[in-house]
Order: C-alpha cells, then sequence, then structure tokens
C-alpha cells in the first residue's frame, strides 16, 4: 500500500476529519508558542512584517490543516523581520489559481505542486524553482526529521527542489467488514483473481462490490487500471512515461491491465450511474459507510471521509483494509502507487526572498503542531518518528489503520506515481477520454493504448 493528494487525488488531497477541529484548534493555538520558542529574536513591527520580506504562501489544503497553517504562518511572522501570508484553498480552485499565476510569470514564493511529475520537471528547466539540497543535508536539516523515499520524491538530476510535507497519499481498498461476511467471504483478497471472485459473491449478496467516482476519471479509473499493471508488469511503463515516453502505454501489459479493467467493468462492480458519480458530494464514501457498497479504492486518508458522512462505520470497527493485491499468485505485491505533495521555492524573486522563504519552510515543514495535528486526526505523514506519534496521538478507532499504513511504508518497496503526474497538462482531457470510453466499454484496450501513446 502506498498517498497519488490531495495527491493520489489531486482535487481532493489530504485528510478531512470533522472530529478532530476541535482538537486541532487547541493545538494551533498553542503554535504561536511552540514556533516563537524557537524564532529569532528579531521582530517585526505592526502588521507582522514591518520592513521585511513578505512571503506569499499556497497550498491545496483542508479544515482540518488550514487552522494549523494559518497559526503558525502568523506565529512565525510575528518571531521573525518577515510577513508569511497564507492562501489554502480547495484543490480544484488552487490548482486554477497556481496555473494563472505560472502562466504569468508571476508565482508566489512558497507553493505546492501536488506531486513531482513534468511541471517540476519543466520549472527545474525554465530555472523557476529554488534549489533546496541545503535545507536537507546541512546543519539541522529536515533529512533528519523526513523519510528518504519521501524526500527522494522531490529530487531532480541530484538536488533537492520539493520538500515533502502532509500525510502519505497511498492507495489502498477500504472494505465493509459486514459485507464481507454476510456474502460469506473471509479473509481479503491475495490476487486479482480472488478480488474478482469476491466481486461476484458480494453482487450475489445482494452488495455494490465497490463504489468509485467515474466523473473524475483520472482519479478513480486510474487507480484501477495503473495498480494492475505495475503489479502484472513493474514499473517499466511508469519509468517511461517519467521520461516523455508515451509510446510506453501501446504495450503488452497496458492492453492486457485495460483488458482486465473491462472484464471487472462487465460483473458491474460499481454503483448505478457510476460514469456521473462525483466525489465532491461524497457519494462513494456513504455507499460504503451505509453498507450498501462494499469497497472503495482510493487514498490513505479515504477512512477521514467516510467518517464524516458514517461516522459509526469507524468507530463500529466495521471498517477493514488491504493492499491492492497481487496480480498473479506470487506475484509482485512490493510495488507502491504513492504521490506525496511537494513545498517548493520560486527561484523567480530576489536572492534575499529565497532565503527568507527557505528558512521559513525549515520551520514549518512538520513542525510539532503539525505533526500532533496530523496524528490525533488520525492520519500518518512521512516523518521520521512516525511511528512514535501514532503510539501517542492515534484515535483509538483508528490506531490499527494508522499502524498497517507505518507497516506498509516500512517494507521494502519500490513506489510510483500516478500516470496522470506525467502527461503534460495540455493533454489532460485527451486522457480523461480515454479513461472514461475504457471504463464505460465505448473503446476497445487496443484502440485505447494506440490513442493513449499518441498524445
Amino acid at each position: 500500500m502506498t498517498h497519488r493528494s490531495p495527491s493520489i487525488s489531486p482535487t481532493r488531497p489530504g485528510p478531512r476529519r470533522a472530529r478532530s477541529l476541535a482538537a486541532v484548534a487547541a493545538v494551533a493555538a498553542v503554535a504561536a508558542g511552540s514556533l516563537a520558542a524557537c524564532g529569532s529574536s528579531v521582530k517585526s513591527s505592526s502588521g507582522g512584517g514591518g520592513g521585511g520580506d513578505s512571503i506569499q504562501m499556497w497550498v491545496a489544503g483542508n479544515s482540518t490543516t488550514k487552522p494549523i497553517y494559518t497559526a503558525e504562518a502568523a506565529a512565525y511572522s510575528k518571531t521573525h523581520n518577515v510577513s508569511v501570508s497564507l492562501t489554502d484553498l480547495p484543490g480544484p480552485a488552487y490548482t486554477q489559481k497556481l496555473d494563472a499565476a505560472l502562466a504569468a510569470g508571476k508565482p508566489p514564493a512558497i507553493y505546492q505542486l501536488f506531486s513531482p511529475g513534468p511541471q517540476m520537471k519543466t520549472l527545474v528547466a525554465g530555472h523557476h524553482l529554488a534549489d533546496l539540497s541545503s535545507l536537507v543535508s546541512g546543519p539541522g536539516g529536515l533529512k533528519s526529521r523526513i523519510l528518504p523515499t519521501a524526500l527522494a520524491q522531490g529530487q531532480l538530476d541530484g538536488k533537492q527542489y520539493g520538500i515533502p510535507y502532509n500525510i502519505f497519499q497511498e492507495s489502498v481498498v477500504i472494505y465493509s467488514k459486514p459485507d464481507f461476511k454476510k456474502a460469506g467471504i473471509t479473509g481479503t483478497p491475495a490476487t486479482w483473481s480472488d478480488l474478482m471472485a469476491d466481486v461476484g459473491k458480494l453482487k450475489k449478496a445482494g452488495f455494490i462490490p465497490a463504489a468509485t467516482a467515474g466523473s473524475e476519471s483520472n482519479n478513480w479509473y486510474e487507480l484501477w487500471l495503473e495498480n494492475y499493471e505495475v503489479h502484472l508488469a513493474g514499473l517499466g511503463v511508469s519509468q517511461s512515461l517519467q521520461k516523455g515516453d508515451y509510446k510506453a502505454l501501446d504495450t503488452a501489459p497496458v492492453v492486457k491491465a485495460a483488458t482486465a479493467m473491462q472484464q471487472l467493468i462487465k460483473t458491474s462492480p460499481f454503483e448505478p450511474g457510476y460514469t456521473t458519480t462525483s466525489e465532491s458530494n461524497d457519494v462513494p464514501y456513504a455507499l460504503i459507510g451505509t453498507g450498501k457498497a462494499a469497497m472503495v479504492l482510493n487514498g490513505a486518508y479515504t477512512p477521514n471521509f467516510i467518517e464524516d458522512v458514517a461516522p459509526s462505520f469507524v468507530k463500529k470497527g466495521q471498517m477493514g483494509w488491504f493492499s491492492f493485491p497481487a496480480v498473479t499468485a506470487g506475484g509482485d505485491d512490493a510495488i507502491d502507487l504513492s504521490s506525496q505533495p511537494q513545498l517548493v521555492v520560486s527561484a523567480d524573486q530576489s536572492k534575499a526572498k529565497i532565503s527568507a522563504s527557505e528558512a521559513f519552510l525549515k520551520s514549518f515543514v512538520f513542525s510539532t503542531p503539525q505533526e500532533h495535528a496530523l496524528a490525533s486526526s488520525g492520519n500518518v505523514g512521512p516523518e521520521a518518528n512516525a511511528a512514535d506519534l501514532v503510539s501517542k496521538y492515534a484515535p483509538k478507532d483508528l490506531k490499527s489503520y494508522m499502524e498497517f499504513q507505518l507497516s506498509e511504508a516500512s517494507k521494502p518497496k519500490d513506489s510510483f506515481l500516478s500516470w496522470s503526474q506525467y502527461i503534460p497538462t495540455s493533454q489532460t482531457d485527451t486522457w480523461n477520454s480515454l479513461l472514461e470510453k475504457l471504463f464505460s466499454l465505448k473503446i476497445s484496450p487496443q484502440a485505447f493504448a494506440r490513442q493513449a501513446a499518441k498524445m
């Protein structure tokens, strides 16, 4: 298991845990004291910036993280000769705003990329991102606070351009224990064949085998297709896409994966009208939380969303989980889909502002208030001390799930990014259209692969 957001789901990154808001607010209230204790003795004049630099930071946040990020920006501004202003927007609005700013050549000082990929590569090639290697390996560097696998995602050509933050963006299957039991299913599927057999049992028992959000094909459909392909053939296609070689999409493993997806669709595994279901109204989460659907494949943050609409599903221990199964018996299941959000610093500003941005970033990423808030809201981040945080702050009803995430993250595995992260923005609509046609049986697997390779 290993994510894609906010994010495996670029439109919904990170956690959103309703019951945690009071706790987060409480932690945010002490953030000023925590950061002030380690701040400089130079204080800004009224307004928190005085004559110092003004830094804008843009992130795609949510109701869990916004209070803590806002408090930390304010606290830092009070103890340094700099004013940090935070723009925290939902995923779609954030993407639109950032794309417009980048196109105009006016990015903020610090901003979030949902994951490494063509966008980061293009920005680095154009000399638009600052080299942050000194923040990682220098004195008191972030290397001691963040897992190496997470840091590696923000590296290009041996240099660190992105600093991971927020939570693990992993793919995982959440399932309903009561539904599985009523369908006569004992245990979780070890292979794709097992999963297909379970789909049949669940349908026979009157359940929707899996909930999805078909109107957001580049998120939900991709998870099924990509997980199958990499568990079948390894990381060859993903590595080719990372290099910009889209011809890799017209290969036997992709055709076989596309064929398997259509075989799945022909069993009617998803809810009626799945092609128009949207994640924004929480339908997939409500379906599994109320016992109508038995499974959902999405990011590791999925329990947060389910609990918002069906809290008893989590609190009563009805939730189970498992990693995407091996495609064949004894096949490669040591591969994870992982997409860690990255914070980058714009190089299109003065050296003084770059230095000020780097200093704030070093203080901000996985600060003590952040670590406590994320863990207490039921989420695991790529911190080096994640196990200790889970032990001390995990909610009782999600502790086992968080320990599962830690266990998977500690195993020696290869990871890959969602394919859409490697596809140029200009081809996003084409890619989404092909996925929609594939999963609605309007195009053959072979035609899907051929057309995808021409993007």
